[in-house]
C-alpha cells in the first residue's frame, strides 16, 4: 500500500515541477524577448555630454544650433548635473556629431533595471 501511494504522489510531483518548469521558462522567453524589443526601441537613442567649458545658459542655443546642423531630433536636454542632450539618430551621424568640438563624449541611450529591491552596501 505504501508503494502504490508513493507512486500515485510522485507522479503528482513530478507533474507539478515539470509544469513549474514550463512557467518559468515560458516566463523567462517573455521577459527575454520584451528586453530585446526595449534593445532595439533604444538602440539609435544617444547621449551627449558638452564639456564642462560650455556654460550651462548656452546649453539650449548649442543644442537648437546642432539640431539644425545635424538634422536630428532631440528627445531632452539637461543642465543640471550634467550638461548635454539625448537624440535619436543612426549610429554614423552619432559617431560624426561626437567629432564636434564642444562634445565631452556621448554614448548609446539604454533601459537601467533594478535587479534587487534591497540597497547593496558599498
Amino acid at each position: 500500500m505504501a508503494v502504490s501511494f508513493i507512486k500515485k504522489e510522485g507522479y503528482k510531483l513530478v507533474v507539478f515541477f515539470l509544469m513549474s518548469f514550463l512557467f518559468m521558462y515560458s516566463s523567462f522567453k517573455v521577459e527575454a524577448s520584451a528586453a530585446k524589443e526595449r534593445q532595439n526601441n533604444a538602440s539609435s537613442s544617444y547621449i551627449f555630454i558638452f564639456k564642462d567649458s560650455l556654460s550651462k545658459n548656452r546649453v539650449s542655443a548649442k543644442v537648437t544650433e546642432m539640431a539644425k546642423k545635424y538634422t536630428m531630433v532631440i528627445q531632452s536636454t539637461f543642465k543640471q548635473v550634467n550638461k548635454g542632450f539625448t537624440s535619436t539618430m543612426s549610429e554614423q551621424a552619432a559617431a560624426h556629431l561626437a567629432q564636434d568640438p564642444d562634445i565631452k563624449y556621448y554614448e548609446k541611450n539604454s533601459r537601467v533595471v533594478q535587479l534587487s529591491a534591497h540597497p547593496v552596501p558599498v
